[in-house]
């Protein structure tokens, strides 16, 4: 059984083979189902399904129109009803993942930093500062970064999915700047919210970082293996 990236490198591959006409119609229905409420699984093989059909079709002389019907949206509404929609616990699991991975580079990234800064002080005379940071860690990070996790799932499944989707199939200009422009906005909002938080640190060597971050990076492995 493929897994989802490998399904999507098939699929780059396999729809290299259709007429311009089928290409252009069956990127249409590709957009709208990646950009659905459909699990990415389900959505990959329905894609695949679909692509299938459509090269078989056009390998018999029939044109895209006597298969799909003249409207790929209408097409993919309908199909996309009969399929199961992502449960309450598969978006529990995934936003959950998300958190859990960013916490955990999080902490990769306070352990690389302090150990090459402790490796590095060894020749230099390192600032209170720069030791103070090193050896303690800002709590609300833990909770900023879970705020800024949510967030962005909820932007990205609720406004964001569809220029995604585009974006990798055209890098145009416009939908650079239209991805820039909400991430950007993202960003000011995290920083606003870490500006008004008074800082409440938590005494942290980088070793200690390290070692969660080992075991936040092997959880990661196993969470990311369940989510749909």
């Amino acid at each position: 059984m493929m897994t989802v990236q490998e399904m999507i490198e098939w699929n780059n591959a396999r729809r290299k083979t259709l007429s311009d006409e089928g290409l252009s119609y069956y990127e249409e229905m590709l957009v709208y189902i990646r950009s659905s409420w459909v699990p990415e699984k389900q959505g990959e093989e329905l894609l695949l399904e679909i692509l299938e059909h459509l090269i078989e079709a056009e390998g018999e002389g029939r044109s895209v129109d006597e298969v799909f019907g003249d409207h790929p949206e209408v097409f993919c509404k309908e199909t996309i009803a009969a399929l199961p929609k992502r449960s309450l616990g598969s978006w529990v699991m995934l936003i959950g993942t998300t958190i859990w991975t960013s916490l955990t580079w999080m902490l990769g990234i306070h352990a690389g930093l302090g150990i090459l800064i402790m490796i590095v002080g060894q020749w230099v005379s390192l600032s209170p500062n720069i030791k103070n940071a090193i050896s303690n860690i800002n709590a609300w990070s833990f909770i900023e970064i879970a705020f800024l996790v949510f967030i962005s799932i909820v932007i990205i499944f609720m406004v964001l999915k569809k220029e995604i989707v585009l974006l990798e199939m055209e890098s145009s200009v416009k939908n650079k700047i239209k991805f820039s422009g909400i991430l950007l906005m993202v960003w000011l909002l995290f920083y606003s919210v870490h500006q008004m938080l008074p800082p409440v640190t938590i005494p942290m060597s980088p070793w200690i970082s390290g070692a969660l971050f080992i075991l936040g990076w092997l959880g990661q492995r196993w969470l990311w293996g369940r989510v749909e």
